[in-house]
Formats: structure tokens, C-alpha cells, sequence
């Protein structure tokens, strides 16, 4: 049985208002969203659902809010705001997310297991993912 290693912070309540970045990886990297051409994101099919997904979210959330996004060929870049404390923690929104996006793309099995995030403490942070969820078509492949 393979141990996996907890990365979420000891204590911290992940319900709590602020900003979170998180970073969604397809099941063995593949890539199922569409390709980078001159430097820039060329959604496919499928990558334009998970693009109507995410939006849709904004629509249909009053204290989650999608901040800003970059669909990649093989995984996804989200800022998620917690306007404020919520009953639900943001394991259970990405989860949502992931479980939308399979259901709406009829394919199972299309995600890595857990995801990255990380918190957002204050405005530098907040430009730095910001700069480097835009600057992330432009790099090279796989250095994220």
C-alpha cells in the first residue's frame, strides 16, 4: 500500500476567506486540453468545456469566486477567493471542480489524485502567481 504524503498545512482551516492557488494535473500528464502555439494556449474541445466550467462557477457561487485561470495542454491554474469563511473547504470546491469536469467530458479517470495548492498571503504573493499563471504558456515545457 503506497503512503501519501499529507500537503495541506497542520491547523490551518482551508475554510477560512483568502485567496488559495491551485494548480489541477491530468492523469499522467496527459494532454487533453489543447496544444501552445507561438506562446499561446489553444484551447481544444474539451479544453473549451473545462474554460466553461470554470466560468460558470462565478455564476453559481456567491462566496467562491475563480480570481483567474490558465488552462494548460496537460493541467490547470486557478486562483480561488474565498470572499469569506465558508462551510465548505477547498478540497471540497476542487474536488467539485474535478468531478464536473469528468462528468462533463464522459472520461473517467482524467485526473492526477490530489492537486497543489498553495496560500495566498498577501498582495506580492498575489502578483507573483499572477505573473506566473500568465507567463506560463511562455515557458518551457513541463517547468512548473
Amino acid at each position: 500500500m503506497i503512503t501519501r504524503k499529507n500537503i495541506r498545512i497542520q491547523g490551518y482551516d482551508y475554510k477560512k476567506a483568502g485567496y488559495y492557488f491551485i494548480t489541477i494535473c491530468t492523469k499522467d500528464m496527459k494532454e487533453l486540453f489543447g496544444s501552445i502555439i507561438d506562446n499561446k494556449m489553444q484551447l481544444n474541445e474539451k479544453g473549451n468545456i473545462i474554460k466553461n466550467i470554470i466560468e460558470s462557477y462565478n455564476e453559481n457561487s456567491k462566496n467562491v469566486k475563480n480570481e483567474y485561470y490558465q488552462i494548460m495542454p496537460n493541467h490547470i491554474h486557478i486562483i480561488i477567493h474565498f470572499i469569506e469563511d465558508n462551510n465548505v473547504n477547498i478540497s471540497t470546491v476542487v474536488s467539485n471542480l474535478k468531478a464536473k469536469c469528468t462528468k462533463e467530458l464522459k472520461m473517467k479517470n482524467m485526473w492526477q489524485r490530489n492537486y497543489y495548492e498553495r496560500i495566498i498571503r498577501n498582495e506580492k504573493e498575489y502578483k507573483n502567481v499572477m505573473e506566473y499563471i500568465v507567463n506560463n504558456p511562455y515557458m518551457p515545457k513541463y517547468n512548473w
